[in-house]
């Protein structure tokens, strides 16, 4: 039950070396795979955080390599070479989907992570079965043969979506038509239990100080637990790992509101290396609040800015993909959720890519309270790929985005008292016992 959408792709390439290759060099052969990803992950925030200055974000930097990707296997020429400055690739197609097979199948094996992939076709307008036989490569692709005109195409899609992300995704932001030709459409569903899960009893309501410096109460989790810890003049990293230790999501916090905008500007792959390789285990008082984002958008100005430009305009080369190459990239979107509570977190990350014609612990808890903007990153632990990474700078914007999932859970958590004839009503309380933190 866990999936994701479209457009997000990020190479996690673990690339097997002999069947007699020992584990640490299995691991150092996936980091190394996964330096072209990682690397791209963090230029993709960089320039969408630029494009969305002070406002809340989050991305799927994994889900956009993995769609660029699949697009760059189609792609020749001045195309083909714009898709691996971007991807900042420099070997051959068939290493890239050797790689990302590899990762694939070994996300696949954890259970709190799905991935889904789908190509849309307009009946009568095919495309290479070699291209076809890639994408099933790359992630078991559903290929289907349909009428754009329909409508019932895209609830057809929507379904898809719906299916695919546990049923938070259920309308797809696309703008199709009967000029449609063919779309591409790639989820990640991803929902996992924090190793160690806050009390939702020691939930109260903080002050949390947005880039402004208004103050807005706010849900605030706190517990009090040894967490991978590193610190640095100007900010902390704090890293909190989900249950399997297969995943992390590491918190970027700044010691200041002023040393926010200079700390983000640094966030890159190898700070976040040295932030995991420096730190050390230190029993921590963390104080994180409750967040949840849910957006839809269009990231292809932030691609053109990044050197995808060819793909396009009429001059665009996808003769990898159709053989008439009379195809040219109309639009990509993306919608995301992601909501971190108590337990977890559940994300899924959907995209779209549209063809259209040419014509160690203390005595002391050290302090880490997240109650000021900060970044945060959802990572793999075996290959540092990353799956999710964003800012949270505002808490009002999402508000109402908190409220709908808290109704959401009062329901659940009520269902499951009546079915357990429990009595106690502290089973629907989502918000502790009211109080505040001081």
């Amino acid at each position: 039950m866990k999936k994701f959408l479209i457009l997000f792709f990020f190479a996690f390439l673990i690339l097997p070396n002999t069947a007699f290759s020992s584990d640490k060099e299995k691991r150092d052969t996936a980091r190394q795979n996964a330096l072209h990803p990682a690397s791209f992950a963090f230029n993709w925030y960089q320039q969408s955080a630029k494009a969305a200055p002070d406002q809340n974000l989050v991305i799927s930097p994994y889900g956009m390599y993995r769609l660029l990707g699949s697009l760059y296997l189609g792609s020749e020429g001045k195309t083909k070479k714009q898709f691996e400055n971007v991807l900042g690739w420099t070997e051959s197609k068939e290493l890239w989907l050797e790689n990302m097979k590899a990762a694939y199948q070994s996300l696949q094996r954890e259970k709190d992570l799905e991935l889904a992939l789908g190509a849309w076709v307009q009946n009568k307008n095919p495309i290479r079965d070699s291209y076809v036989e890639m994408l099933r490569e790359l992630g078991d692709a559903e290929v289907l043969n349909v009428d754009f005109a329909r409508d019932e195409t895209k609830d057809q899609i929507d379904a898809w979506g719906k299916k695919n992300s546990g049923g938070r995704i259920t309308d797809i932001p696309l703008q199709i038509s009967s000029d449609t030709k063919i779309l591409l459409t790639d989820l990640i569903f991803f929902d996992a239990q924090w190793e160690d899960a806050f009390n939702k009893k020691l939930t109260r309501k903080g002050y949390f100080t947005s880039l402004d410096g208004t103050e807005t109460r706010f849900p605030i989790m706190q517990r009090t637990g040894n967490y991978r810890l590193f610190s640095q003049k100007d900010w902390q990293w704090l890293e909190i790992p989900y249950l399997g230790k297969r995943f992390a999501m590491g918190i970027f916090l700044p010691n200041s509101l002023e040393k926010f905008s200079e700390m983000e500007k640094t966030i890159s792959i190898e700070l976040l290396n040295e932030c995991r390789l420096n730190a050390k285990k230190t029993k921590v008082e963390l104080r994180l609040p409750k967040f949840a984002f849910s957006n839809s958008n269009s990231p292809v100005p932030v691609l053109k800015k990044m050197g995808i430009q060819e793909a396009f305009q009429t001059s665009a080369d996808f003769s990898g993909i159709a053989d008439s190459n009379d195809i040219m990239l109309s639009e990509i979107t993306q919608t995301l959720f992601l909501n971190v509570n108590e337990k977890g977190t559940e994300a899924v990350a959907v995209a779209a890519a549209e063809f259209i014609p040419k014509s160690g612990m203390n005595n002391v808890a050290a302090k880490f309270y997240a109650d000021r903007p900060f970044v945060f990153a959802i990572y793999d632990l075996e290959s540092d790929a990353i799956l999710f990474c964003g800012r949270m700078v505002d808490p009002k914007a999402m508000e109402s985005e908190l409220k709908k999932i808290e109704f959401i859970d009062s329901i659940e958590n009520a269902s499951e008292a009546i079915l357990s004839n429990s009595q106690d009503s502290e089973n629907i309380n989502t918000k502790g016992d009211g109080g505040e933190i001081q």
